[in-house]
């Protein structure tokens, strides 16, 4: 029917405190709350201060546990015991490796619509 081959990425797996942490792919029922969650992390970290951080630890930890627990195999009672340092950390990588699968995906959508476009028009 088709020769179409869906993109399965290689989960990498990272050391948190000694424990082996899969960052996976961020599935499309979460896509949304994964966008909400990370833009309001991103938005804290690039104006960093001591306030910021107060909000941060008040309003957002949620958020940051909630990224976790979508993108790795961290789990929901482990996730809260995380030191804020490493769950940030982690949170770079989530974000690196996700970002790396997305980009893949519309490279890979674009060049299958390129060929598309072509043959049609």
């Amino acid at each position: 029917m088709s020769e179409l081959e869906i993109l399965f990425p290689e989960y990498p797996t990272v050391s948190v405190l000694g424990k082996q942490v899969t960052v996976k792919a961020v599935r499309l029922a979460d896509l949304s709350a994964f966008g909400a969650a990370s833009g309001r992390l991103l938005a804290l970290m690039a104006a960093c201060s001591t306030e910021n951080q107060a909000e941060f630890a008040e309003k957002h930890s949620g958020d940051l546990r909630r990224v976790l627990r979508m993108a790795t195999s961290i789990g929901w009672w482990r996730a809260r015991r995380l030191p804020a340092p490493v769950a940030l950390e982690l949170f770079g990588v989530v974000l690196q490796v996700n970002h790396r699968f997305f980009t893949q995906a519309l490279a890979g959508a674009a060049k299958r619509l390129g060929g598309q476009l072509q043959h049609n028009g």
